[in-house]
């Protein structure tokens, strides 16, 4: 029996002395991290947010939809595109909440997409977080929120680092954006229709918990002062009916802006300005960009 406690002592001993090293590696990684890698927009949401003005949020199409530099020409302000594949609400709340907490930011422009509400996006997409729950007090409070229990398994780095070492080991290998977040989509010829494209009509189900969050980037616009202005992006075909709907209504309810353009008359509905249904390729967002750069300097000059 004492040979057994000594055995159990031994092993815990050296969890917890792999569980400081992991803390320790990937705390250091964490603070090395290459300037415009998207591990900073993932997790740490350090997009130079002391000087952005003018935000672009969302998922993969305000990563590829929207080029920086144009808004950025046409207003003679600062914008980033922090938008980021398979980022729900909550990621969209916690970039917001970082830039207005230096207080430089005047305009959020949030393209919403098809899945940001859905709970895969969002519930499911907690851990992402986890890495900067003891540094960053908003992202805290999210995860305290959204899954309470994690608290008491976050003292384990092993378990805070285990959604994103993959992510610190191909950071220092991808390839940089140089054009304040964005990232341009070729056009390859093929047009690829996603499982989610609606042509329907179907009705758009919004999960309780990103509805909540949401609601709070409303909340947190109105009370500093900053213009929320919910865009979508051009699409082909007529896949967005359904959240078209749904945001419009939503906007209406909360007297917000909405910027509807999914049917751009600008790109015809020609698969040669699109990467696939859902995003418009680099020759689409030449066309589009100019448009919403030009249509956001008129509403900020009324």
């Amino acid at each position: 029996m004492k040979q057994f406690f000594k055995y159990i002592a031994f092993v815990v001993a050296g969890v917890v002395v792999v569980d400081i090293i992991v803390r320790l590696l990937f705390s250091f990684t964490f603070s090395h991290v290459p300037e415009n890698a998207e591990l900073r927009q993932r997790y740490k949401y350090e997009f130079g947010a002391d000087t952005t003005e003018v935000l672009i949020v969302g998922a993969s199409r305000a990563m590829f939809c929207y080029q920086p530099s144009i808004i950025k020409d046409s207003l003679r302000m600062s914008v980033y595109d922090a938008g980021l594949d398979g980022v729900g609400v909550i990621g969209q709340y916690l970039a917001i909440k970082k830039a207005v907490d230096h207080g430089s930011l005047k305009v959020v422009l949030y393209d919403l997409g098809e899945l940001q509400m859905s709970e895969r996006w969002n519930q499911g997409k907690i851990s992402n977080y986890f890495p900067y729950y003891w540094a960053d007090d908003n992202v805290k409070e999210v995860v305290d929120d959204c899954k309470p229990s994690a608290k008491f398994l976050l003292f384990s780095a092993l378990y805070q680092y285990n959604s994103c070492w993959h992510d610190i080991v191909r950071t220092f290998f991808q390839k940089k954006t140089n054009d304040y977040g964005f990232e341009p989509l070729p056009y390859t010829g093929r047009v690829w229709k996603p499982s989610f494209w609606d042509e329907k009509n179907e009705p758009y189900v919004a999960d309780p918990l990103a509805q909540k969050y949401l609601d709070k980037i409303v909340d947190i616009c109105k009370q500093h002062h900053v213009k929320l202005i919910f865009t979508m992006a051009p699409g082909l075909g007529s896949g967005f009916k359904s959240s078209s709907a749904y945001l419009k209504a939503y906007c209406k309810k909360h007297q917000l802006v909405f910027w509807d353009f999914t049917n751009l008359p600008e790109l015809k509905n020609d698969s040669r300005y699109f990467k696939d249904y859902n995003h418009i390729n680099g020759k689409g967002v030449a066309i589009f960009t100019p448009i919403v750069a030009h249509k956001l300097k008129m509403y900020l000059s009324q």
